[in-house]
């Protein structure tokens, strides 16, 4: 016999046997199914391996006598869905306000440069509103025949003062008298000295910066000519800002001067700014009847830029109530609730009546009460594991 005639021949045995043996019976409990732990939407009736992660499933007796509305689970699912519970308790809290604001240049670091003699800008050094300025930067350069005619004076009373007799006159009254012309036209002393020592008067002179900060207005252009006591541009130093919000007469009441204050901005999501109070406007607007508040903020790494959004929570003042962590409520269209711990294992939802909330914590009037076992970690997870096994919201038909 051929090796080829001996495998087919051992082939059809074992499907003969194959074919007329029946299938084992196993017993099932109907109280018992089995799922996983790492993936408990997974519920079996026999056992094996999950479908998603092939981990071994494990076997989880049901609980026929669990109330409507109640969810139910085992220890591992408890501690893999890091589900907490804490005493429900009275808590003294901030009351805050939260109104939307801006960030705007603070106007006491606002610097105003204005131009102290007659004259035509032959050079503009910053021509962009928004540039950044050193103390001391040339700004523009300025011809003036009333500088020019003071530079004169000051050279030639330098060569006189060189041959006056000190002891019948004053030799340096007219070098004195022109340096004081020339700063009160907006020189320094460093730039006097500099004129001092040349032998004509330059055609033009440079006007430097009085402060660093960033250009807000720029009032003039090369070619120009500006008049004794023109503005020529604002600078705004960014090292201090100013959060403002707009708030309706009715809160306005309730602010105080030197409340605390916490500024969020959505253009820098990890950054919260804690700032006082410092100024309530005592008039409304009369467009808006709307008044104005303002905190101040330091930026002294200059991220924070006016312009920007925030959302400020002022404090206005403490209450002393019934209240939980605000991760413990959840909130949809049909209300607030809480979970609450019923036994072992065993949760139930609870619709509640919240009130304020400030500080991580929120207020619960209605719905539970002082030494309820309410969840505090995990609420979550819980609403949406009642949902795929419900098929529903556990808040569906409830009431306050």
């Amino acid at each position: 016999m051929s090796a080829t005639r001996t495998v087919l021949l051992i082939t059809a045995l074992v499907m003969a046997f194959g074919c007329g043996r029946k299938p084992v019976d196993v017993a099932e409990d109907d109280g018992v199914y089995y799922t996983c732990s790492m993936h408990p939407q997974v519920m079996e009736q026999q056992p094996g391996n999950c479908p998603i992660c092939k981990m071994p499933l494990i076997a989880v007796r049901e609980n026929t006598t669990q109330e409507e509305g109640e969810l139910q689970l085992n220890t591992l699912q408890v501690q893999l869905g890091n589900i907490k519970v804490d005493s429900a308790r009275v808590r003294t809290i901030q009351e805050e306000l939260l109104l939307p604001g801006r960030i705007v240049v603070d106007q006491r670091q606002v610097t105003t440069v204005s131009t102290h003699v007659m004259g035509r800008v032959e050079k503009l050094y910053f021509k962009n509103i928004g540039e950044r300025v050193a103390k001391g930067q040339p700004l523009y350069a300025l011809y003036s025949e009333e500088l020019n005619v003071t530079v004169s004076e000051l050279l030639f009373a330098r060569d006189m003062a060189k041959k006056a007799d000190p002891a019948t006159e004053d030799p340096g009254r007219l070098e004195r008298s022109a340096r004081n012309k020339l700063i009160a036209y907006g020189l320094t002393e460093e730039q006097v000295d500099g004129l001092g020592a040349l032998s004509n008067a330059p055609y033009t002179i440079d006007f430097l910066s009085p402060a660093s900060g960033v250009i807000t207005e720029l009032s003039i252009r090369e070619g120009e000519t500006l008049m004794q006591g023109a503005m020529v541009m604002k600078l705004a130093s960014l090292s201090s800002l100013w959060a403002e919000a707009q708030v309706y007469p009715m809160d306005r009441a309730r602010i105080k001067l030197g409340a605390e204050g916490r500024i969020s901005l959505p253009a820098l999501p990890d950054t919260v700014i804690n700032a006082k109070l410092t100024f309530a406007n005592p008039e409304l607007d009369p467009s808006s009847i709307i008044g104005l508040i303002r905190l101040d903020i330091p930026n002294e790494g200059g991220q924070i830029l006016p312009g920007m959004q925030a959302s400020i929570h002022v404090s206005i003042g403490e209450v002393t109530t019934l209240a939980l962590p605000t991760d413990a409520v959840i909130r949809d269209g049909q209300g607030a609730s809480v979970w609450i711990a019923t036994g072992p294992g065993r949760f139930k939802v609870v619709m509640v009546t919240t009130g304020v909330e400030a500080g991580g914590f929120t207020e619960v009037t209605e719905g539970i009460k002082a030494g309820d076992q309410v969840v505090i970690s995990g609420a979550y997870l819980l609403n949406s594991e009642f949902k795929f096994r419900q098929g529903t919201n556990p808040m569906a038909g409830m009431e306050m």
